[in-house]
């Protein structure tokens, strides 16, 4: 997006705002007691129902001069976070931009320590502080975001959510953000607006941190990422979507050399299909029995049956499709005794409680989704001598489907 013509010492705040008539006071009086006072607060009313827009307004009549400037922006109808973060990039004038939700708090050092870092540490054109979790009051605490361990480039732990992209926890410089946006801003498809911006100035810059927490994010049961949580195999498949969306959209938009991004790109990939292995929607459920056939033929193959099992009672853990088709497969080989599992033991369906098998005479095969986690819980019940990694790797998953597309 193009540049703009900057008010020195101001800080843009943009603040979308959708039926927020139950927490904004809450948010409104945080900003108010905020050390810092110049402030260009624009407020979205993104289409709502309620008394939100009113409360808006009073707050403006109430607080103008107490700030650089209060603007309120109206949708006539609900667009999304990312449009009404469109509308509000148009109007603001800042040399620093942050932004945040209208159910949450700020610390009232909150500006004015983000910004006297950014001034004082020059190297770093971004910053991030950390956050407090709550729900319904401020002492109910449910933890903190921001204080994640970091692994390798800033940009990757933002790609495979090492990292909080929490809005509240950051503030940037306004014009080297609109560099790196594109000149329609950002895709609306995009549901994660703070993700996306946080992908793209990790990919350009360093971010600098403040060790203190300066933020307080409500967990709202009404909000639309709590209340719309994905259970249906056909709602995961849009969640995922939507995450591979915002993820190869970053990728592209950014500033990254093309070398790392065909690097990224190729992660992400992996990273997708890998990702929905945790679901079964219902386009993959036509190519599982493919994909498990390539899983079985790998572990004969290699050689498995005669170096691992060596006549040991096989179980498969986990009771899906999936597993009852891996089981199934399996059974023209070898002998699968039934299947295991940590919570719950059923005799009709041959299901055991993986405390009441024998561990010296069993071979347990994980399927891929639960590898990681699945091994850790065996291990710490002492039920893992050794570990025989035959799976092959998640790029097998879009063979089978090119392939099935192919043979179709």
């Amino acid at each position: 997006m193009k540049t703009v013509k900057v008010k020195s010492e101001v800080v843009s705040c943009i603040i979308p705002c959708y039926n927020s008539q139950q927490f904004i006071n809450e948010c409104l009086e945080s900003i108010k007691n905020q050390t810092y006072k110049n402030l260009e607060l624009i407020f979205i009313d993104d289409g709502s129902i309620d008394d939100t827009y009113n409360i808006l307004l009073r707050f403006k009549k109430d607080n103008l001069e107490s700030f650089e400037s209060i603007k309120i922006l109206q949708h006539k109808k609900n667009r999304g976070i990312c449009a009404a973060f469109n509308t509000a990039l148009k109007q603001i004038h800042g040399e620093f931009l942050c932004w945040f939700d209208s159910d949450d708090i700020l610390d009232k050092q909150c500006v004015q320590k983000k910004i006297e870092f950014l001034k004082s540490n020059t190297q770093y054109k971004c910053v991030m502080a950390r956050a407090k979790v709550f729900k319904d009051d401020i002492g109910n605490e449910l933890g903190s975001l921001g204080d994640e361990k970091r692994i390798g480039s800033i940009f990757a732990n933002y790609l495979f959510q090492y990292c909080s992209t929490s809005p509240g926890l950051n503030m940037t410089y306004t014009n080297e953000l609109l560099e790196l946006l594109p000149d329609s801003g950002i895709l609306e498809s995009i549901t994660e607006q703070n993700w996306y911006l946080m992908l793209l100035l990790s990919a350009k810059f360093e971010i600098g941190f403040i060790d203190d927490y300066l933020y307080y994010y409500r967990i709202n049961d009404n909000s639309d990422s709590h209340k719309n949580k994905p259970k249906t195999g056909k709602q995961l498949k849009r969640f995922w979507d939507d995450v591979d969306r915002i993820r190869f959209r970053a990728i592209e938009d950014s500033k990254l050399h093309y070398s790392l991004k065909c690097r990224y790109f190729k992660l992400q990939g992996e990273n997708s299909i890998a990702d929905r292995m945790f679901s079964i929607d219902e386009e993959q459920e036509k190519h599982d029995s493919g994909y498990v056939y390539f899983i079985v033929r790998n572990f004969i193959e290699n050689g498995n049956i005669e170096k691992c099992i060596n006549g040991r009672d096989v179980y498969i853990y986990g009771t899906s499709n999936r597993q009852k088709q891996l089981g199934k497969i399996l059974s023209k080989y070898i002998k699968v005794v039934g299947y295991v599992d940590s919570v719950l033991e059923n005799s009709k369906d041959n299901i055991k409680l993986i405390s009441n098998i024998n561990k010296n005479n069993s071979y347990i095969i994980v399927p891929l989704q639960y590898h990681r986690e699945v091994i850790e819980a065996l291990n710490n019940l002492g039920m893992i001598d050794r570990v025989d990694y035959y799976y092959p790797k998640a790029q097998i998953y879009q063979m089978v489907k090119m392939e099935s597309k192919h043979n179709g």
